[in-house]
This record gives structure tokens, C-alpha cells and sequence, in this order.
């Protein structure tokens, strides 16, 4: 009587075992296709775009890089430090120095 018992927990545990071997192998299949659905390039650059929007002082830091390019825009264009005349080499050389110093300094403020 005991070797039966015994023998119907075995077979019991067995088809448990199947169940959740086939239940493993359903759920391995799913997780399989979602990413591979996740790795399509579509995808990946919209996550991209998501993350990056999603940074936070996106503005602050966009406004920053902004002032730094029109600041040195600025210092190389429109201040000639190559000037023959020495005097107007050394303004330019200043202000462009003061204005790199301004735009750090409020960048560093922000962050």
C-alpha cells in the first residue's frame, strides 16, 4: 500500500513539474518576443528621444549652451582681437575674457 501511495505522489509531482515546465517555457517564449520588439530600431530612437526629454533641467541646460555659443560667437566674430592696432587687441582680449567668466559663472549658478 505504501509503494502505491508513493508511486501517485511521484506521479502527482511529475505532472506538476510538466505544468510548470510548459507554464516556464509560455512566460520564456513571451518574454523572448517583447524584447525582441523592443530592440527594433523604431523603438530604440524613441526611448532616446524619451530619456533625453525626459532629463531633467533640459531647459537650463539648453539656455546655458545657448548663451556660451552667442558669447562666443560674440568674442570671435564680432570682437576683432587680431586687430593691427594693439589697444583694440587688448579691449577685445578683456572682454572676451569678462564674458567667458559671466557665462561660466551663471552656468555653474544653475547647475
Amino acid at each position: 500500500m505504501k509503494k502505491l501511495n508513493q508511486k501517485l505522489v511521484l506521479e502527482a509531482k511529475i505532472d506538476y513539474l510538466k505544468n510548470k515546465q510548459t507554464t516556464d517555457f509560455y512566460n520564456l517564449k513571451e518574454q523572448y518576443h517583447q524584447t525582441i520588439e523592443s530592440f527594433t530600431t523604431i523603438n530604440l530612437i524613441k526611448n532616446s528621444f524619451e530619456s533625453i526629454l525626459k532629463a531633467p533641467n533640459l531647459k537650463a541646460n539648453l539656455l546655458n549652451q545657448a548663451l556660451n555659443f552667442g558669447v562666443s560667437f560674440i568674442t570671435k566674430n564680432a570682437i576683432n582681437t587680431n586687430s593691427e592696432n594693439p589697444i583694440q587687441g587688448i579691449i577685445g582680449k578683456i572682454i572676451r575674457f569678462a564674458l567667458k567668466k559671466i557665462s561660466r559663472n551663471k552656468s555653474s549658478k544653475k547647475d
